[in-house]
């Protein structure tokens, strides 16, 4: 079992309040469960308007697949949202 887990540090510099922020969080989270088949969840940032910090976990029978997988999630926010990545990690283990 390969299990990835991906911190995403994002900034949205034209968001100026929580509930926009909120509203943003969502339908990123919404279309990346949907699209990839992930866990994910706002791990920080909470109370700053302005920065996202993203927790993703994936699990597959492959390395290839984990690391395709959330190397693809940041090609996808990228492209579909207005949006800077202020720092990315991405773990993959075997268990």
């Amino acid at each position: 079992m390969v299990v990835g887990i991906g911190f995403y540090n994002i900034r949205v510099s034209y968001v100026n309040s929580l509930k926009e922020k909120r509203s943003i969080t969502m339908s990123i989270k919404n279309k990346l469960k949907n699209k990839y088949n992930i866990s994910i969840s706002e791990i920080e940032s909470n109370d700053n308007h302005k920065n996202i910090g993203l927790g993703v976990s994936t699990v597959s029978n492959s390395k290839n697949i984990v690391e395709k997988t959330l190397n693809d999630i940041i090609v996808y926010i990228e492209e579909n949202y207005n949006i800077d990545f202020l720092d990315e990690e991405i773990i993959i283990d075997n268990y």
